[in-house]
């Protein structure tokens, strides 16, 4: 291909009025490494981005006349209850942090957005600042079957892995509405495949950058899943080492199985055979308590 660069005439050839193909040249294709546009400014630009914050604890009570009040036209178009005039539904939610320094339990906080926080964006920086200030570890819920990977975090699948989603409208393929705080969930087997004569195996691996801390702490794998015609026979490795092995439940809309996450191993694998597959809504990688932020 790039042998066409010496044949091509600058500026291109123009075929017909309104097509016109061009290929750059041998030149343009080896130009010196100091002509090339850098990304220095732009990392430039993060390293000053402010990383030190804390959030500020409220008092007992907010004065009323401080409470800030939206023009017309934005207060016209919130119709959710957490609006800028009604900073009191996020009370109890700072309570909880207050306590949670004192008391080990748990606080999940779901993040939902678009694309634009694929991959862990933005997610993976309120999850640093509010588990550094009040504790917790882990990333907290990933898929089975990931739209895109995580920094230091990939899931791989085995044969059959599906999606089934209700994001733009319901999968006619799907004969339940059972699909998960995630708005999706994943089987390694269609619906349609179902035969107690001959059972299926396939599985996931979870593997982790060990270069990166998305696991220091954390403690447990918690799998959610339900709706099988048929018990599921599960072993889940930490590492090389067999840790368990066991079925899955049988039908039920939500089941939880846990699984112990031990420290010096990068990968954990589960492995599934049966005759047919359960909709595995999600996985969560966490510890005992602190502040939990989800992915969605």
């Amino acid at each position: 291909m790039a042998a066409l660069g010496y044949f091509f005439p600058p500026g291109g050839i123009w075929l017909g009025k309104e097509l016109m193909v061009d290929f750059p040249s041998p030149a343009q294709l080896l130009q010196p490494a100091e002509g090339r546009a850098t990304v220095t400014a732009a990392l430039e630009a993060i390293n000053r981005v402010d990383t030190t914050f804390r959030i500020d604890e409220p008092g007992e009570a907010i004065d009323s006349a401080a409470r800030v009040t939206p023009p017309v036209e934005v207060a016209a178009a919130l119709n959710l209850d957490l609006q800028y005039r009604s900073p009191e539904v996020m009370y109890k939610f700072y309570a909880a942090l207050r306590s949670v320094k004192d008391d080990p339990t748990m606080i999940r906080v779901l993040h939902y957005g678009d694309s634009q926080i694929e991959g862990d964006r933005i997610t993976d920086y309120l999850r640093l600042k509010l588990q550094s200030q009040f504790g917790g570890s882990g990333p907290g819920m990933v898929s089975l079957l990931p739209l895109t990977s995580s920094p230091g975090l990939l899931v791989k699948n085995g044969p059959g892995w599906d999606r089934y989603a209700i994001y733009t409208s319901k999968d006619k393929r799907v004969p339940h509405n059972r699909y998960g705080v995630q708005g999706a969930f994943c089987r390694f087997l269609p619906y349609d495949q179902f035969d107690t004569s001959s059972a299926y195996s396939s599985g996931i691996e979870v593997i982790t950058n060990e270069k990166a801390d998305v696991l220091d702490g954390v403690s447990r794998l918690k799998l959610f899943y339900g709706g099988a015609r048929t018990r599921t026979w599960c072993e889940y490795y930490d590492g090389p080492a067999l840790v368990s092995a066991d079925s899955l439940a049988k039908g039920g809309s939500f089941n939880v199985r846990e699984y112990p996450v031990m420290n010096g191993s990068v990968s954990r694998e589960l492995r599934f055979r049966g005759f047919d597959s359960p909709d595995f809504y999600t996985m969560s990688l966490e510890g005992e308590a602190g502040v939990m932020v989800d992915n969605i």
